[in-house]
């Protein structure tokens, strides 16, 4: 959040979020560990007005500032769920209440235009600006209210998107924070932004020492008043679950095509011709919340973006050998909009499975004959806001519906190979063949 003061140009938060790790990892002291990230909803509204609230004062609480507590929210958190839905995420504590958010926008010019345009005149008759120079904590933020083109600063042109980060102290320091900025990067990056910046109030060290961990550098900006401007890319390196940073790309050509770019890289891969071989590392998958309790986003994938409307298909095999053992295909608009298609090895069969997430998992499978090693093909077809699941065992063409599924329409996403070892000590998977084709526009489209 912004401090009591008026600043000279504001866009970003000094909460003071969590440091490593991800959302929901088990044996988390405190806070129960089936926390998880997913989009917000309207109903979680008087929750992002009290964590802002209770966030907003140089990291802590500020309501001994303010009396009317609906000041701050009114200025750096509602206009963002109004304006910018697409991108506010909550912290769930697994019960349905919000005890965090990461929110933003991925264009702050147009951003403070809308704001003034649309949300001003809904809330400046409760909230005047003041006559003369503020007098009071709660006429400062009056007038910032009143000059939404404060957030626009040629020095942070680079940097077009901005965005607010808060947790609830009793969720912070868990790697709860790492989470949140985790699936808002991806977001942004889905959109092709390329980078975004934030501001915080120079003194919240702890705040500054967690955005340093994730990549944040200072952006120079003339006459910052009392914050400190800092921005990155929205590539995910260094922003991802799980541990430090890895190469993200491969260098040239990887099963015939170029462009690809690391999830959760894998100790050991190699690509040859138009093959890729990884073999997984332990304790790695892709879930959401349904049944078990926890969120998972460390499995491998190598993604590449795609167009609106494609055909990805590739043919794989797998030493599976542990349960949920797993490969196949993983389309990926950001950690809560995600589909996973393939086989999965459970209770000793090779099973053809798909998960579909759309901010929870769910899971479909079916027994296949046949040799555990045997080849599988599987295909995505996106089209509108459908992606068609079809597949074919052991040397048949993909030509078997598995699945037909709801996916966003109209954003850009990232799909490719994929595979991890939930419960294992890892196996290796082989892919080859794969094909990527551009589709027309479904009609209307």
């Amino acid at each position: 959040m912004l401090p009591s003061a008026p600043p000279s140009g504001a866009s970003g938060s000094s909460g003071s979020p969590g440091s490593h790790g991800s959302s929901g990892s088990p044996g988390t002291s405190g806070a129960p560990s089936v926390a998880f990230v997913r989009p917000y909803r309207p109903a979680d509204r008087a929750a992002l007005y009290d964590i802002c609230a209770r966030t907003g004062h140089e990291g802590g609480d500020s309501r001994h500032l303010y009396p009317d507590p609906d000041l701050l929210p009114t200025i750096f958190a509602a206009p963002y769920v109004e304006l910018e839905p697409g991108l506010a995420f909550v912290l769930d504590d697994g019960s349905g209440q919000a005890v965090g958010y990461v929110i933003g926008t991925a264009d702050t010019a147009a951003f403070a235009r809308a704001f003034r345009e649309s949300w001003l005149p809904r809330v400046e008759g409760r909230y005047p600006r003041p006559a003369g120079a503020p007098a009071t904590p709660s006429e400062g933020m009056a007038e910032l209210l009143h000059t939404p083109e404060r957030m626009v600063l040629p020095e942070l042109a680079g940097h077009p998107a901005h965005l607010h980060i808060d947790l609830l102290p009793d969720w912070q320091r868990k790697g709860h924070g790492r989470a949140l900025m985790h699936t808002f990067l991806q977001a942004l990056h889905a959109r092709g932004v390329g980078a975004v910046h934030l501001g915080m109030v120079t003194a919240n060290t702890a705040a500054r020492a967690f955005y340093d961990r994730l990549g944040f550098e200072v952006l120079p900006v003339d006459d910052p008043g009392p914050l400190t401007y800092l921005g990155r890319s929205t590539e995910l390196a260094d922003a991802a679950p799980g541990g430090p940073a890895a190469p993200t790309a491969p260098s040239g050509a990887v099963l015939g095509l170029p462009g690809w770019e690391w999830f959760n890289p894998p100790a050991a891969w190699a690509a040859s011709g138009d093959g890729l071989d990884i073999t997984t590392d332990r304790d790695t998958d892709l879930w959401v919340r349904t049944h078990y309790g926890f969120v998972r986003d460390t499995g491998h994938a190598l993604l590449r973006r795609v167009p609106a409307s494609f055909r990805m298909r590739v043919t794989f095999t797998g030493g599976y050998r542990d349960q949920y053992d797993q490969a196949g295909l993983l389309l990926r608009l950001d950690a809560t909009s995600w589909i996973k298609a393939g086989v999965e090895f459970v209770d000793g069969r090779r099973q053809v499975s798909a998960v579909v997430t759309r901010g929870v998992s769910d899971w479909s499978v079916a027994p296949l004959d046949g040799p555990v090693a045997g080849p599988m093909t599987v295909e995505l077809d996106r089209r509108g806001d459908t992606v068609t699941v079809r597949y074919g065992a052991d040397g048949a063409a993909a030509t078997t519906l598995l699945r037909l599924a709801y996916f966003p329409e109209g954003v850009a996403a990232f799909a490719g190979p994929m595979c991890a070892s939930p419960e294992g000590a890892g196996f290796t998977a082989r892919f080859t063949g794969l094909r990527l084709e551009e589709l027309p526009a479904p009609a209307g489209g």
